[in-house]
């Protein structure tokens, strides 16, 4: 299978060129959302703390890479209305989630899939609990690294009929409320993912409740599900379409696990819970899911043509339509900016129906100001690339987080 695009070792000029045009198209539309230098420290120096106290980098050498990515920043700039022990634990989700994706997303410790599956069932019900062993049974060791303490007996067989089902059957994944009956406990490992997932758990609930727990789980799942069926396509050595990643990013991109820290950040007192399954929630989510998972792409681009991993829009685009690597950008962008109207039509939307200020309203508003600091943060941030474009450095703006007034540029 020949790589989409061929692109000369001296011609690495074209992604800096790319991610130029990016920003040109991109940058303006944007609205820069609340730096807090002073917060954004605090979660950083927190967040390193607590990846160091559960282990979960595995390895000195992930660590030291870890340590330039700033998930302290990043969560400081999409949760700009947290707390500074809210942005915290925002960090903590984003570093457990990119550590995750790097060493189980992409099946990295695990090959087998079927394994795969019981690992990521097992840790959904300890996010869902807060109990680390409360999807282990036995102390089987197939998950990496980690210590071996699980205890908890569950005799319902896992069933793996939900990852084995038709390719890109998303009908399920759709439906209200996530339909979670192929999911039950199964033998597994306890691994430092387990206890760190409890134990953020944990610190939610004491923000959202514990109900939130099992919403957030149910996200987890999606998660999981995305990354099992982009593993399914590229072990089948065959290219995924671009119809076929667009349906399956939604869930890869983990962004609904996210999200839902928005709303133990604005409804603590689990108020939120009756507007989850409205039609403009969860289109204002899809299409904010979206969003950021074009973000990813063209900004991971270049990481990925030079770890030969096609999965990405851009490529996809460029074979798909025989186009030429210039042109595949424009039309990805294009794509981005398609999902960016939607959510701004549902934002719009939302304010209609709920009114200014409500909170399905700031819900809509906050997974923007989310994209928005996803956005500035993938510009500057070392995971991707080291900084070759000029972007703003937001830590240093005074814009003020206004709920009712407009974003410039974007939305209301």
């Amino acid at each position: 299978m020949n790589f989409p695009i061929h692109i000369a070792p001296d011609s690495l000029r074209q992604f800096d060129d790319a991610f130029a045009r990016v920003m040109t198209a991109l940058g303006s539309v944007y609205s820069p959302p609340i730096a807090r230098a002073d917060v954004a420290e605090f979660a950083q120096v927190h967040n390193l703390d607590w990846i160091s106290s559960f282990g979960i980098a595995l390895n000195e050498d992930t660590f030291a890479k870890y340590r330039n990515i700033d998930c302290g920043g990043l969560s400081s700039l999409a949760f700009p209305y947290g707390s500074r022990e809210f942005v915290a634990l925002g960090a903590d989700v984003i570093g457990w989630l990119f550590l995750f994706d790097d060493f189980y997303g992409e099946a990295r410790l695990i090959q087998d899939l079927d394994k795969l599956a019981v690992f990521f069932e097992s840790v959904a019900l300890a996010a869902a609990s807060g109990d680390p062993s409360a999807g282990l049974k036995t102390t089987d060791s197939v998950g990496g690294e980690g210590g071996g303490r699980g205890s908890a007996e569950h005799p319902t067989p896992f069933d793996l009929n939900a990852f084995h089902a038709p390719p890109f059957d998303l009908t399920p994944f759709h439906q209200a409320p996530f339909d979670l009956t192929a999911f039950h406990q199964s033998p597994f490992h306890l691994s430092p993912f387990h206890e760190s997932v409890a134990d953020l758990s944990r610190r939610a609930a004491a923000f959202a409740g514990k109900s939130w727990c099992g919403q957030w789980a149910d996200s987890l799942r999606q998660y999981f599900f995305g990354c099992i069926q982009e593993l399914k396509v590229q072990r089948s050595g065959r290219p995924l379409t671009v119809a076929e990643h667009h349906q399956i990013r939604e869930f890869s991109i983990g962004m609904y696990s996210v999200f839902d820290f928005i709303e133990a950040a604005l409804a603590p007192d689990n108020s939120f819970e009756p507007y989850r399954q409205h039609p403009l929630i969860k289109a204002a989510r899809k299409s904010g899911a979206y969003v950021c998972a074009w973000v990813n792409d063209f900004f991971s681009m270049k990481k990925e043509w030079l770890q030969n991993d096609e999965n990405n829009i851009i490529f996809l685009i460029a074979r798909e339509k025989n186009t030429s690597f210039a042109d595949a950008v424009e039309l990805a962008v294009s794509l981005h900016q398609q999902d960016l109207t939607i959510l701004s039509s549902t934002i719009d939307s939302l304010k209609s129906e709920f009114g200014c200020g409500s909170l399905p309203h700031l819900y809509g508003r906050a997974i923007f100001e989310w994209a928005a600091g996803n956005f500035i943060w993938s510009s500057q941030t070392r995971r991707y690339h080291a900084p070759v474009i000029d972007a703003p450095d937001l830590r240093n703006s005074s814009m003020p987080f206004v709920p009712c007034v407009a974003p410039q540029n974007a939305i209301q």
